[in-house]
């Protein structure tokens, strides 16, 4: 689905061109066209204002790209009604699949906190399979192999977790760096360490900081490395 845009313009032969233009019009139509659609690309059917402001933003200023020739132009964007029709329609579908999938997500990570639950995850997992467990044959070894399969799952999940968050102390760290080396006073410096310390504690990250005894730097040497 596309809008339509309209270009009124005109042109002119610039006064210190050397060559001549054999067809000016055609030309101008060209570079007119190259920018147009350069910029109306960028936008979908539902942003047509957004993109007519966009348009004639760049028009706003004479075309230049041939030395020999100055052209000028504004635009009208327009979407005709069979198409708004269809992009209303293409919206509130995406609309739904994205509520759809947010669902999904929200299912799959409540379900990941059911199976990482030390004391409800292996309930919930035996009576998922209660059918089999009690199907002809050995129920305890049949328990036994469908606690196993749990527990090779949640090991899956706590290394994907402990991946993320080894991730993002990482990235708490560099910031927590660029903060420190960005004091020249040490006094200050001390004080600021001291606080985000603090607030890295509350949250659980434990995270070596500039002049923590484990890592061995000085709090007055920021030019240190860790031992």
């Amino acid at each position: 689905m596309h809008f339509e845009v309209v270009v009124r313009y005109s042109w002119k032969l610039s006064s210190d061109s050397e060559k001549p233009l054999l067809h000016p019009d055609a030309v101008a139509r060209s570079l007119l066209h190259d920018a147009v659609t350069t910029v109306a690309g960028k936008y979908r059917v539902r942003q047509a204002s957004s993109a007519s402001d966009a348009i004639n933003r760049i028009l706003a200023e004479p075309v230049r790209e041939d030395s020999r020739l100055i052209v000028e132009g504004k635009a009208t964007v327009h979407v005709p009604r069979a198409i708004r029709a269809a992009a209303k329609v293409r919206a509130r579908e995406e609309e739904l699949l994205r509520l759809a999938q947010h669902r999904e997500t929200v299912r799959l990570e409540l379900l990941a906190e059911r199976l990482s639950d030390a004391r409800l995850g292996p309930v919930w997992w035996v009576d998922r399979y209660a059918d089999l467990q009690f199907a002809a044959g050995d129920p305890q070894a049949k328990v036994a192999s469908v606690l196993a399969a749990l527990q090779n799952l949640q090991q899956t999940i706590q290394a994907a977790e402990s991946e993320s968050l080894t991730e993002e102390r990482s990235r708490i760290r560099r910031k927590v760096d660029e903060l420190f080396h960005s004091f020249d006073d040490p006094q200050t410096f001390t004080l600021a360490m001291q606080v985000v310390d603090r607030a890295i504690q509350s949250i659980g990250l434990n995270l070596p900081l500039p002049g923590d005894a484990s890592a061995g730097v000085d709090a007055h040497d920021r030019g240190g490395t860790s031992k």
